[in-house]
């Protein structure tokens, strides 16, 4: 009996380290669309080349960095359903 006390403290730790870590996943997605929508706010802001050279790097940089974090939550099958649960 001793045994199954264990191994379910276990087996709900690692739920709540898998559920910690998805939930960190999705407050970086969240943060990174942020970021590429504040990019895309600067690119339409942009007048002088340097300035629409910028915008265009943080707009590829930002949106990289997006669809990198979607992919790793898909990987990951994260939903959202799942964190409110």
């Amino acid at each position: 009996m001793v045994w199954w006390k264990w191994w379910n403290r276990r087996t709900r730790e690692q739920q709540e380290q898998v559920v910690s870590e998805k939930m960190m996943l999705y407050r970086e997605i969240c943060a990174a669309k942020n970021d590429w929508e504040n990019a895309h706010a600067l690119f339409q802001e942009a007048v002088e080349a340097d300035e629409v050279d910028y915008a265009i790097y943080m707009l590829e940089a930002t949106e990289k960095r997006y669809d990198m974090l979607l992919k790793r939550a898909k990987r990951t099958n994260l939903s959202v359903l799942t964190l409110s649960a």
